[in-house]
């Protein structure tokens, strides 16, 4: 009988780390992105890793991209990197809130908004109960439109308080100019300069990987310690990481029961296929794919999850396969930190909800896709 082993994952950027999400700033400089990086991104880095270190065959995984044994999750940014993800590491969600002056989060209960009958209705007597409870409790002063919204950003646990990542200590960013070349003229091209903005050396993240102990890739995770190269540039220096992997065990889940209404939180981004990637929409039914389950955790899952309201926006994700030399195709999604409302079908076992956020729906989180963490209860409600 096949095993699975979850290993977290602790990464230290050792030069400047470039992962480009967006062109802004006069145009010209490529932003990166700070907070995390995508699940896809790590496992390729990854993979080519083991083959450098010669821990596996350019065969081996082509093979694991054609029939994954593995799931990966994003890795967070955090300022704690004992931090363990999901219990003390996790992103906010479309409810969450903070102060403009302070740092702790907040939110208007994710949990109880599920069991209301018309979320829609309710969530402005939300905000306005979440600002009179937090006036009581903290003697603060504020009108709703002094707590901002941060859905999608990290924070970690410290005691019974959450606290936003980059609030106190604000991510340090630079900036790696370049100029294209005009080889007839043999000078610059006019109007051509662009600029990278890049995570500078010293910063921390943390991740959750899984792989079946029959796995080619579990000899390389088991070395404990690598270097991985991540991002744009790596051939010039950039992106590179160190790895510290430590084995750990599965999150305890609780049993999801018949007609139970929960809310789930986007640990990354959520597809259906329809027969075209896209974000899914009430009415979708989300059930934990039988064939998936019955090869990570050799058990059958019951049980489906039918969607009643989404709370969130959407990105589309686009990138080059190295295995194949083409393009990606593109896949419309539910961003990270959106709220799925759904309605359980059937019962849900404790083992399917406890690797929902590693395994995902389906093996498409070998891919660092469709991962969801139950919010029951909410852990950013605190008291």
């Amino acid at each position: 009988m096949n095993v699975l082993d979850v290993y977290w994952l602790k990464l230290e950027t050792l030069s400047p780390m470039i992962i480009t999400s967006e062109v802004g700033k006069a145009g010209y400089v490529h932003l990166t992105l700070t907070d995390f990086i995508p699940g896809s991104m790590l496992k390729g880095a990854i993979l080519s890793s083991a083959i450098l270190c010669g821990s596996i065959s350019i065969d081996e995984a082509d093979k694991l991209a054609v029939s994954p044994d593995m799931a990966v999750g994003p890795a967070l940014r955090t300022y704690d990197p004992d931090a363990p993800p999901l219990s003390r590491l996790l992103l906010t969600h479309t409810l969450c809130f903070r102060s403009k002056w302070g740092g702790e989060v907040l939110s208007l209960g994710a949990d109880e908004l599920a069991k209301e009958p018309d979320y829609e209705k309710t969530l402005a007597n939300l905000i306005e109960r979440l600002t009179i409870t937090r006036m009581k409790r903290d003697g603060w002063k504020v009108a709703p439109g002094e707590i901002k919204r941060i859905a999608g950003r990290p924070a970690v646990k410290e005691g019974a308080r959450w606290r936003l990542v980059g609030f106190k200590e604000p991510v340090k960013k630079s900036y790696y100019v370049q100029v294209a070349l005009d080889h007839v003229r043999g000078g610059s091209s006019p109007g051509a300069l662009y600029a990278y903005e890049h995570v500078p050396p010293g910063a921390t993240y943390s991740s959750l990987i899984a792989v079946l102990d029959i796995s080619p890739l579990k000899e390389f995770l088991d070395k404990s310690e690598a270097e991985l190269r991540i991002g744009r540039g790596i051939s010039r220096g950039f992106g590179l990481v160190k790895a510290v992997f430590s084995a750990i065990g599965l999150p305890k889940g609780k049993r999801l029961e018949e007609g139970e209404r929960i809310a789930l939180e986007a640990l990354s981004p959520i597809f259906v296929e329809d027969p075209l990637p896209r974000p899914p929409r009430p009415g979708d039914l989300l059930t934990p794919d039988l064939d998936w389950y019955q090869k990570m955790l050799n058990l059958k899952p019951e049980g489906a999850l039918r969607v009643k309201g989404v709370l969130g926006s959407t990105t589309t994700y686009r990138g080059w396969s190295v295995r194949t030399n083409l393009p990606k195709l593109p896949i419309k999604a539910l961003k990270p930190g959106s709220i799925l409302i759904c309605e359980v079908e059937g019962e849900i076992g404790e083992e399917v909800v406890a690797a929902l956020p590693i395994l995902g729906i389906n093996h498409h989180s070998s891919a660092g896709f469709n991962q969801l963490i139950p919010l029951k209860p909410d852990p950013f409600r605190g008291g």
